[in-house]
């Protein structure tokens, strides 16, 4: 195919110009490597393009419609390969995002806010729900999802890691007349709220004396992190929630830290892509939630 447009841009031209010797100027080739071009494409049609006199060449009747049809491919291609370096340089389109559904408050704000205001030609379409997507299935760009990753065909790019925190209300302390434990063992009789999900992938406390405890089971589990948030602000029991959701709700006294001394495993974020070459709109995107996400990396520090 390069080929034959290279044949029909010496020919156009040719045409335009009106001799071989002043294509072979602008195409910086020789006039014998223009003839020979056109040659190839007369053998190759079995017709005669050109009627070649001493004083001017002149366009055949069929030579005259394969003209038209070389400016309007040339054209044509010379419109796709701008579209293309465009779409390799400027994030545009739909870009289809899934996160957990506890992703939907101030942890997406900002990174959307600055995708759309570098990107105002992305549309973006967001789908939130705590049950696993399959990217490739859905046609979804970049899968917000919460480690350890099962083994995939996708590519993992690590967002950020962050604390999980034991939690509980004051209300629940009052109403069920108890004070802050000192020990993992003194939860025993307290309600636990857990998620379904990370089913004990966060049950584990470690204290900094290399000693281990198991907290104890969840009395009951819920599939949707807002909800158990929710649950626990509300009083119902304590509960493990990421750092970047509690922290202002232990900010403002509306929950308090169980066992600060105590750790559980740390929480990881990562962006799944079907690809590791992704387009423009893929790149700026992965960029802006990295640089927003570092944030809660800093939380580790304090």
């Amino acid at each position: 195919m390069n080929k034959l447009l290279r044949s029909m841009r010496v020919f156009t031209a040719t045409v335009d110009l009106g001799s071989m010797k002043a294509a072979a100027e602008q195409l910086n080739m020789s006039t014998s490597a223009v003839s020979q071009q056109i040659q190839k494409m007369e053998q190759r049609a079995g017709v005669v393009l050109l009627n070649r006199t001493t004083r001017k060449l002149t366009l055949t009747d069929v030579g005259l419609q394969v003209y038209d049809n070389c400016c309007r491919m040339i054209a044509l291609a010379e419109q796709t390969e701008a579209l293309l370096s465009n779409y390799r340089q400027l994030p545009s389109g739909v870009l289809k995002l899934s996160a957990p559904a506890g992703f939907g408050g101030h942890m997406l704000s900002e990174p959307i806010r600055h995708l759309q205001n570098a990107c105002p030609d992305i549309h973006l379409d967001l789908s939130l729900q705590d049950t696993l997507l399959d990217p490739v299935r859905e046609g979804i760009d970049i899968a917000i999802q919460i480690g350890p990753l099962k083994d995939s065909s996708l590519y993992a790019h690590h967002l950020c890691r962050w604390r999980v925190v034991l939690c509980v209300a004051p209300s629940y302390l009052e109403l069920q007349r108890l004070k802050l434990p000192s020990h993992p063992s003194h939860l025993l009789n307290w309600q636990r709220i857990g998620h379904s999900q990370f089913k004990g992938r966060f049950s584990t406390l470690r204290h900094s004396r290399q000693r281990v405890f198991e907290l104890p089971p969840s009395q009951f589990d819920v599939n949707n992190m807002q909800a158990l948030q929710s649950f626990v602000v509300d009083g119902l029991g304590y509960g493990a929630l990421p750092e970047p959701d509690a922290i202002d709700l232990l900010r403002q006294g509306r929950l308090v830290r169980v066992l600060p001394e105590w750790q559980l495993p740390e929480g990881n974020a990562y962006a799944l892509t079907q690809s590791r070459v992704v387009p423009p709109k893929v790149r700026q995107a992965l960029n802006i939630l990295k640089a927003c996400f570092a944030r809660y990396e800093q939380l580790l520090a304090a």
